[in-house]
């Protein structure tokens, strides 16, 4: 969630539909992935709803490969070389492993940044 408390529903919907779209999935893939209707997915991409929850963020970026603050809209961050779906009949199972995969990429990347981008790590 951003610092100061405020969202940007426009932006943020915004780019979980861009996001939604690049990848390949339906509403409806997404609707299932997240355990909701279709019509909930709809209203967080038009910026209609302001209950979204940060777990939901948070999962939405797992599958999609980007940071959470991408998708609120506090980073502008080119996608990471992350797992993408096969076609756009994967099933639920399919995408809560691509979202884990892709969970533990985002976070080998992270602790790159914290250790340096070019450090190894040596048993001794």
């Amino acid at each position: 969630m951003p610092p100061d408390g405020t969202i940007d529903l426009r932006r943020l919907g915004e780019n979980l539909a861009r996001e939604r779209e690049r990848i390949g999935l339906t509403r409806r893939q997404v609707a299932r992935f997240l355990n909701v209707p279709t019509a909930k997915i709809a209203e967080y991409e038009r910026g209609e709803n302001s209950q979204i929850s940060i777990t939901t963020i948070e999962k939405l970026a797992e599958l999609y490969g980007h940071t959470s603050d991408y998708l609120w809209g506090l980073k502008d961050e080119d996608p990471l070389p992350t797992v993408g779906l096969l076609n756009n009949k994967s099933t639920k199972r399919q995408m809560e492993g691509i979202a884990w995969l892709n969970g533990f990429i985002l976070a080998m990347f992270e602790l790159e940044e914290l250790w340096g981008h070019n450090s190894t790590v040596t048993a001794g």
